[in-house]
């Protein structure tokens, strides 16, 4: 072997050794690194339940002797605040309003958590707390596109291991609460600026939808000013004013049945909208054949010229189904109004007809096999109403791509009305509850009520004033609240609560 080739290999074995001891110790460096990652976040995991553990004496301590009970499920929008978190809120302002009675507010919240976590621990925390109502704010940490927000990107879906270490998700917090994410407008996932061309096309889409026409030409125009040559805002202001000679068109109800609309669908149009109205004064008036001829004008979509035998008799055939397609809550609305008009009017075999009719030709729809269950359970048809309720629940888990989130919906709401507990289901701040509706709607049982927080959240958004009602923004539109955020949330939910709660025995106001 020659000297040269002698004193390379030398080096060779010697430099080897010295890469291998480099090598060894990245190895070690980034095995501790993932052990402290473990062991920190199994410090923050014990820590957790032992915060909850205290929680729960608290709570089981707080309940004795309570004349009313709430239990406040979800994640941390729930959960965080202590004293002004927002169940710590609704209980302050619920015992100003029942007082002498006293009402306990339990914050079954956990930061972190999913919907199928908090399903699975409620019966447990029903059987302990035994409330009088169930508010639930879940569906945020499961990253459904169905809970898109109403501006913003989808939700992040990613299911990898690192995204669920609390370690993980307390520096996404962290990055959110120091760095507030720009507020978008739901612009097909685009990051919009306020006051653009596309800023005000996506306003005058979004007054479309709520069928706010004049107010949407307005927002188009504003875009036609900006980009002279924007055709899809010109071709937008057509078809808006299209719709507006249509309504203006129709037969309208009086003045005081357009301004009295509320609680109605916000797919209805504002004619669709004033007829629901007008049916329910009537109804509540007892005039009951003209309440049926007005939910028959939002079924139909047209201005009746017969009476109401040839009007049920209509819909009773199969060439008289309403589509449900576009209009479908305002119609399915107008639908369960008729039938009850139709009871009350002692028209049961009408009833009867129109929703066998229904039922063929929509054999796979929720809805109307719940509008069955309705029916019978009001017959007082047991064994019926009990066929319905199942065929109902089929249904809905024979729909096509419907996610985990809407089944543990169907699952909470299957639990609370086995123990005839009624739900308030509370949107998020920031967002209208007609998404929530949608996805609740199809797997729904027992009493039920929505919350929709759009107000007064999404204009202070909108005006860049979240730092007053949120501490971060981590979906993008809302985040966790402040305390006049939770304060804000609280009023918003006890409104409902109390409708619900008026409607026992032991219900005695502050006179």
């Amino acid at each position: 072997m020659t000297p040269f080739r002698k004193a390379g290999m030398d080096m060779k074995k010697r430099y080897g050794r010295t890469m291998l001891r480099y090598v060894a110790k990245g190895c070690l460096a980034t095995l501790a690194c993932v052990i402290t990652l473990l062991l920190v976040d199994a410090g923050l995991l014990l820590s957790g339940k032992a915060i909850l553990a205290r929680r729960n004496i608290r709570s089981r301590s707080a309940v004795r002797g309570a004349d009313w009970r709430i239990l406040c499920v979800g994640e941390s929008t729930t959960a965080l605040g202590g004293d002004h978190s927002y169940p710590a809120c609704l209980e302050r302002q619920l015992n100003r309003q029942l007082s002498p009675q006293r009402c306990a507010v339990v914050n079954g919240g956990v930061p972190g958590t999913s919907s199928g976590p908090i399903v699975r621990r409620l019966e447990a925390q029903l059987d302990e707390f035994k409330p009088d109502v169930l508010a639930v704010m879940m569906g945020v940490n499961d990253g459904e596109h169905e809970l898109t927000p109403f501006m913003g990107q989808p939700l992040d879906d990613s299911r990898h291991w690192t995204r669920k270490l609390r370690v993980v998700r307390l520096a996404r917090l962290a990055a959110g609460t120091f760095g507030f994410a720009k507020i978008r407008l739901r612009a097909e996932g685009a990051r919009v600026k306020r006051g653009t061309a596309d800023w005000h096309y996506e306003s005058g889409r979004a007054l479309q939808e709520q069928r706010l026409y004049a107010e949407a030409i307005a927002e188009f125009r504003k875009v036609l000013a900006i980009q002279p040559k924007h055709k899809k805002a010109a071709g937008q202001i057509a078809a808006s004013e299209l719709e507006m000679e249509r309504d203006n068109t129709r037969e309208w109800p009086g003045s005081e049945d357009r301004e009295a609309m509320h609680d109605l669908p916000k797919d209805a149009s504002l004619w669709e909208a004033a007829w629901l109205s007008h049916g329910q004064r009537q109804h509540d008036a007892g005039h009951y054949d003209d309440a049926i001829l007005s939910y028959f004008r939002v079924i139909s979509r047209t201005s009746p010229t017969c009476d109401v035998s040839q009007a049920l008799a209509t819909l009773a055939t199969k060439g008289g189904s309403p589509k449900l397609g576009d209009g479908y809550e305002a119609s399915f609305m107008a639908l369960g109004l008729l039938v009850d008009s139709c009871l009350c009017s002692h028209r049961k075999a009408d009833a009867h007809l129109i929703l066998e009719n229904l039922s063929s030709t929509y054999p796979h729809n929720p809805n109307i096999a719940r509008l069955m269950y309705t029916f019978y359970a009001r017959q007082g048809s047991d064994r019926d109403a009990a066929r319905w309720q199942a065929e109902a629940q089929h249904r809905s888990h024979q729909s096509k791509g419907r996610p985990a989130t809407q089944d543990n919906f169907g699952r909470l709401c299957t639990i609370a009305h086995q123990r005839h507990i009624p739900v308030v289901f509370v949107q998020y701040p920031a967002r209208a509850a007609d998404d929530l509706k949608a996805m609740v709607s199809p797997v729904a049982c027992g009493r039920i009520g929505y919350v929709s927080n759009e107000e007064p959240f999404r204009s202070i958004v909108l005006e860049g004033r979240q730092e007053e009602v949120f501490s971060d923004m981590f979906a993008g539109d809302f985040g966790h609240c402040t305390d006049l955020g939770n304060s804000m949330l609280a009023s918003n939910i006890a409104t409902v609560v109390l409708a619900h709660l008026s409607e026992t025995e032991k219900y005695r106001p502050q006179p």
